[in-house]
């Protein structure tokens, strides 16, 4: 399989993309830099002979061109495409008071009109396939389901994102093409690393499991949902039952 990951070199997106290579997938790495010391780690993870990741550096997800070349280098590459991993977003924690437009507006470049954007290539791409199909994952956010002050550009991006997921979803099976979301609950990565203590008190309160999940837990996810094959539409909250 081979599977391109946005936002793979740190966080999620990195526990996403070394999981894949474990299983002995290839990967395409959509990231803003190639670091030496992480790709040397991550070609380590390569199982087999002939197995690759290979990075495509990009601008960001709001810089359009950028995005079409990216998209490009990955569709011209001569390989199929069989899955994608939408990961890369950006946060915001301000109150919708304190919140600027083009504060908001960067927020949804990211976070939803670039993902779908590139998606649309990669979509493109994967309908043009000999054999047809293939599996998209949107990283989405319990945020995007269940509101809370201070995240009002964050959460409704990631809303709008499970909306489109669900649109996608409808629109693309005819060419066999299944289109889910992970919505994750508090995961340790550099987003929620500045959330206060009282703050994560609180949403341990309501998990209903006490404690907090890790990278892999959202990677197992990402990773049933690429090898599953009667699943589309879905959102799939890996939040430790946070109601």
């Amino acid at each position: 399989m081979n599977v391109i990951v946005t936002g793979a070199n740190r966080g999620i997106g990195r526990e996403i993309s070394s999981r894949m290579l474990q299983e002995g997938h290839n990967v395409w790495a959509c990231v803003r830099e190639s670091d030496g010391e992480w790709l040397r780690e991550m070609q380590s993870f390569c199982r087999r002979d002939g197995q690759w990741i290979r990075p495509v550096v990009w601008s960001g997800l709001t810089d359009r061109d950028s995005v079409r070349h990216a998209a490009g280098e990955i569709t011209g590459s001569g390989f199929a495409v069989d899955g994608l991993v939408n990961n890369a977003g950006v946060t915001s924690t301000s109150t919708y008071m304190m919140t600027s437009m083009e504060e908001m507006k960067n927020v949804f470049e990211v976070n939803l009109f670039g993902t779908l954007l590139f998606t649309q290539y990669i979509a493109k791409k994967m309908i043009r396939q000999k054999n047809g199909g293939g599996k998209i994952v949107n990283i989405a956010s319990v945020r995007g389901i269940k509101p809370e002050a201070g995240n009002i550009s964050y959460g409704t991006s990631k809303a709008a994102l499970i909306y489109a997921t669900k649109v996608l979803a409808i629109e693309l099976a005819d060419y066999n093409i299944k289109v889910n979301a992970v919505a994750p609950g508090m995961i340790p990565t550099d987003i929620n690393a500045s959330k206060s203590e009282k703050l994560k008190d609180r949403i341990m309160e309501e998990t209903a499991l006490r404690r907090f999940g890790e990278q892999k837990d959202v990677a197992n996810a990402v990773l049933w949902l690429l090898h599953f094959s009667n699943v589309s539409g879905q959102v799939i909250c890996v939040d430790g039952g946070y109601v």
